[in-house]
């Protein structure tokens, strides 16, 4: 089933927190948080085809529903291999998510299913091999802070759907490149193309993205619309070039600045 990513929390978050209840689980915030990393926001096709939205891949007990689909491991730390694997297909999402209950079901888990807080719960995760990422604890802690998904950890009851203030989301548009990847996995990744990615982000050459950059992954190319931009405090005019796939320079004439070192909190910049 495909959901649309700003649904995303508010159709996951109610069937996770049952699930949670009704088998003991204390900490729904960091399950959620895996949710939304492993599916990129009900995205992926894993999830939107297959209801398999934590990477669960078949194993040797498995005798249902599988698929074959390419993936990356970080097998050594900085270095992604491309590889194809079997992973457990479902036919609803409550099916997938109770797949998941399942799947940390194994003694493997214990420590995960102990933890008390979804920092614990996160790092046991690791530990106890769910992912080969080496950012995997971070980006999970990053997701459920930033979501605010910890207040889901203190709800005594579950309204089905939950309605609340909409959650500010982390901006999924803008991608920092890790080592290994290159424009063509990441245009299979984010659904998109290579000449797309160029042209979004006015790269020169295509075979030369570097670790760190910042690539703009979805929306429609721009064409003469005026894009402004709100100087926050930490800002550099380098880091926002790179946000925004232009140039320092570009952002010096067009802006008037006299001094590129020197821009100041709530500034508004022309990109």
């Amino acid at each position: 089933m495909q959901i649309a990513k700003n649904d995303f929390i508010e159709v996951i978050a109610p069937i996770i927190i049952k699930k949670c209840k009704e088998r003991g689980y204390g900490v729904p915030s960091a399950i959620i948080a895996q949710a939304i990393n492993e599916s990129g926001w009900g995205q992926s096709s894993l999830a939107s085809v297959y209801n398999n939205y934590f990477g669960m891949k078949c194993g040797g007990s498995w005798r249902g529903k599988s698929v074959n689909m390419a993936t990356q491991e970080e097998y050594e730390v900085g270095v992604m291999t491309d590889i194809s694997a079997n992973f457990r297909a479902y036919d609803s999402i409550e099916e997938g998510i109770d797949g998941y209950f399942d799947f940390i079901n194994y003694d493997r888990y214990k420590a995960v299913r102990e933890s008390s807080n979804y920092r614990d719960y996160i790092t046991n995760l690791k530990n106890c091999g769910y992912a080969t990422s080496s950012q995997y604890v971070n980006n999970l802690i990053a997701i459920v802070e930033s979501c605010g998904l910890s207040k889901y950890d203190e709800q005594e009851t579950v309204a089905e759907p939950i309605v609340e203030v909409p959650v500010e989301q982390p901006n999924t548009d803008i991608y920092e490149v890790q080592s290994g990847d290159t424009l063509s996995a990441l245009a299979q990744r984010f659904n998109t193309t290579v000449d797309n990615l160029v042209a979004l982000n006015g790269i020169k050459n295509p075979n030369l993205i570097y670790t760190g950059q910042k690539l703009r992954v979805c929306g429609e190319v721009p064409t003469n619309e005026v894009v402004t931009y709100d100087v926050v405090a930490g800002d550099t005019l380098w880091g926002i070039a790179q946000r925004f796939g232009t140039t320092v320079q570009h952002l010096v004439d067009v802006n008037g600045i006299a001094n590129p070192d020197l821009i100041y909190v709530g500034q508004k910049l022309t990109i």
